[in-house]
């Protein structure tokens, strides 16, 4: 009953969007069980996507500015009035009203229900469901901004972005180097044309996290510079024929191929269980058989998903010749595509990981077989830090102990803000220091950038200190280059 409902845009007991109420009127009428506008929160929400506009993609901003507006009025959106029933909210209720969070300004600024349109488990329903609240150019304005994905839950592509002219492409800057190389621990990386970043997006609960944005120069040029420091002696090793490619290990052991054909045996033998009389088989056993089943095909797709990527990304041995030697010779005159399929030649996967708000930690695994059994790992402090926006609790405690606690008492309550970051909110609440306190550690660093950089035994200074080290044991389930 309640799919039936979402499925012809109606409301069904699921969480109302801010902004709307639902029409609850007799069953005659064809907006029954819709969205219809509620003003006093339409209002707000229509500031958000402009004022968003207006500071040109700064969510940051934003958001302390909806903060401020929760210090000064109490909430951002008021209580409910003169409605016929208060819809069900995922906003947090606080006294006269509602807030906020950062993560809940962005799910209003890439929700496409502000649009009119309704969708129901991913699927666009109707895109003329219920009244707009905001103006196409807004919305998508702010949806290109920030979502990695389009409206079908698809990564951007030409093909499939939205209708609309103005509408820039997000994802896959065609510049970016490593752009389907580079990979984070927890969350696909991205490359976004807005801000030149390479930013990983993380999923915790139905929410985007970005853990890590770095820029696309930036990144590739450590990379490329490594990179092309660690080939040139293999290419010049011998001076016949210059360490050029000998052969390609297509013989080398991949056990992709075996790991299919196991699942599939196994597939078969639990499908027979299965279809073996309800009677004479324990539920819970059946059960276990299901769980094993569903995980099974899982493993499958991944397995043929990755056998096909290898087969796209296939390099012969000559292209890989002529991409090494040009990369060693004339790197600067290198086409971009030639960059890229180098790139590709090279690596098998380029990991980045944050260590703390400065120092991000990059992994290279290579492809090369002269290098195949080593990682070159580098420790990149970086000038911007990528500390996470302050909660409002963190400005609370910030408030009540910055103007007499010492330093080392600031930097041990807030251990990834440096004194600056520390200053610069202090400043926007109005919060001054009380008389001369001394300053101990640097105020640009964070007591987590120490830590780090410690424990790495690196220096707290701008650029990448780089280090090889021993590849963990692992199948190789890729292609490698071997050098004469």
């Amino acid at each position: 009953m309640k799919s039936r409902k979402a499925r012809r845009g109606r409301f069904s007991g699921h969480a109302v969007p801010i902004g709307y109420v639902v029409n609850y009127s007799h069953r005659e009428d064809p907006d029954d069980g819709k969205y219809i506008i509620y003003h006093p929160h339409a209002d707000i929400i229509e500031w958000l996507f402009r004022r968003y506009r207006q500071l040109d993609g700064n969510l940051s901003q934003l958001h302390r500015e909806v903060y401020a507006r929760v210090q000064r009025d109490g909430y951002l959106f008021p209580d409910f009035q003169g409605v016929q029933r208060v819809p069900p909210t995922n906003l947090r209720h606080i006294e006269g009203g509602y807030t906020v969070t950062y993560q809940g300004l962005w799910g209003i600024l890439t929700n496409p229900i502000y649009l009119g349109w309704w969708l129901h488990k991913g699927e666009i329903i109707s895109r003329e469901n219920h009244d707009a609240i905001v103006s196409e150019d807004d919305f998508w304005w702010a949806f290109e901004h920030l979502s990695p994905v389009d409206t079908n839950g698809e990564e951007w592509a030409t093909s499939d972005r939205p209708r609309r002219k103005q509408v820039r492409e997000t994802m896959g800057v065609h510049d970016a180097l490593l752009s389907g190389v580079v990979r984070h621990p927890r969350g696909e990386v991205y490359a976004f044309k807005y801000m030149r970043v390479y930013t990983a997006i993380e999923m915790r609960d139905t929410l985007k996290m970005r853990p890590i944005s770095v820029k696309i120069d930036a990144l590739d040029d450590l990379v490329i510079r490594r990179m092309l420091y660690r080939i040139k002696p293999l290419m010049f090793q011998n001076a016949d024929n210059r360490g050029l490619v000998a052969q390609v290990s297509e013989e080398a052991y991949d056990s992709r191929p075996g790991t299919l054909k196991r699942i599939e045996a196994r597939l078969l033998v639990l499908d027979a269980n299965l279809n073996t009389a309800p009677d004479l088989v324990h539920p819970s056993k059946r059960v276990e058989w299901l769980t094993e089943q569903n995980t099974l095909i899982q493993q499958y797709q991944e397995v043929t998903a990755s056998l096909k990527k290898d087969a796209d990304n296939t390099v012969s041995v000559d292209e890989a010749l002529t991409l090494l030697e040009r990369a060693t010779n004339a790197w600067d005159q290198m086409r971009l595509p030639e960059r890229k399929r180098l790139v590709s030649v090279a690596f098998k996967e380029v990991m980045i990981e944050t260590l703390s708000p400065h120092i991000v930690k990059i992994t290279l695994v290579w492809k090369l077989l002269k290098l195949a059994h080593q990682q070159d790992v580098g420790f990149y402090y970086r000038g911007a830090s990528g500390t996470r926006d302050w909660t409002p609790d963190e400005i609370e405690a910030l408030v009540e102990a910055y103007p007499t606690a010492p330093q080392s008492t600031l930097m041990q309550m807030f251990p990834e803000r440096s004194m600056l970051a520390m200053e610069s909110m202090a400043s926007e609440h109005g919060v001054r220091r009380i008389g001369r306190q001394k300053r101990e550690i640097s105020s640009d660093v964070s007591l987590r950038d120490i830590q780090v950089a410690e424990e790495h035994g690196l220096e707290l200074a701008r650029g990448v200190t780089w280090r090889v080290v021993d590849k963990p044991a692992e199948d190789t389930n890729s292609t490698s280059w071997a050098f004469s």
